[in-house]
């Protein structure tokens, strides 16, 4: 007969086949609109009933780049090794709207009507909202006002633009020519004359004071040039007149230098730089 062994008894022993359940959770919801617009933490928790876990991913802070789809993976793994995965799913918007604010007209003319307007944009989640502050035309020279835009993910911007208020100018009186080369008397007091309403045609009374300056000419004094000889001498210079309705005078008293050449003359009304008003003249001795 054969030899015969009898086993004895094997065990005990564990069986786990099965990987963990794995979730993945942020550290807050969503922030706007079903979007994120910061950095949020994904913490990754497993759980098993078998060997239990051993480890998961360590928590991951996402801060962007921002998209529409953003997914953050991580896992657990048991004490025998299995291990299971899971992410978290959202979208992420972090960047504030863009904006290029404007006021239309610009410039626009003493109590007209202006609009602003915020031209506000955003790429990924959508514009929710833009506005302006009323535009005050009550005082002329420069002026601003500001325009703010905020998106669907809960992002805001703010910009100011800049605009100019003006008096409704309708050019020099005689005896200055407007976009001519007057001819003048180098020495003499040159009457300049105007009048001034807001855009409702309503006259401006109440000007105060008026600023000449002069520069040399960036035109050709030859002799192909429109010419307009002034008719009109003041008796000398004097400081701003006014004549009332809107109209006003200002002799502006001319040396002897300016003979035999050409110069622009602006006339400064307080309404801002570039918002001169321009003569062109040449001087005879």
């Amino acid at each position: 007969m054969g030899n015969k062994a009898t086993a004895g008894p094997v065990g005990p022993f564990k069986i786990d086949m099965k990987a963990p359940a794995v979730t993945a959770t942020p550290d807050r919801p969503a922030d706007f609109g079903g979007w994120y617009n910061h950095a949020l933490t994904i913490t990754f928790v497993g759980i098993d009933g078998g060997s239990g876990v051993a480890s998961c991913t360590s928590p991951v802070t996402f801060s962007g780049p921002d998209i529409a789809t953003a997914s953050v993976p991580g896992s657990c793994t048991d004490n025998v090794g299995n291990s299971a995965s899971a992410s978290y799913d959202f979208k992420y918007d972090a960047t504030a709207p863009t904006m290029a604010p404007s006021v239309t007209p610009n410039p626009v003319n003493l109590n007209g009507a202006a609009v602003a307007n915020a031209n506000a944009g955003d790429a990924l989640s959508g514009l929710a909202s833009s506005s302006c502050d009323p535009v005050n035309t009550s005082s002329i020279g420069p002026h601003s006002v500001t325009c703010y835009a905020a998106d669907v993910a809960g992002n805001t911007n703010s910009r100011s633009v800049s605009y100019t208020v003006k008096y409704n100018w309708s050019g020099f009186f005689q005896p200055v020519d407007n976009n001519v080369l007057n001819i003048a008397k180098a020495g003499q007091a040159i009457p300049l004359k105007w009048r001034l309403t807001d855009a409702n045609g309503t006259p401006v009374t109440n000007l105060a004071s008026v600023t000449v300056t002069v520069t040399v000419v960036s035109f050709s004094c030859s002799s192909g040039t429109t010419t307009d000889l002034i008719e009109e001498y003041a008796a000398g210079a004097s400081g701003l007149q006014n004549l009332g309705d809107g109209y006003y005078q200002f002799n502006w008293k001319t040396p002897t230098s300016y003979a035999s050449s050409c110069k622009t003359m602006k006339l400064n009304l307080g309404e801002g730089v570039g918002m001169e008003h321009t003569a062109l003249f040449q001087f005879k001795k």
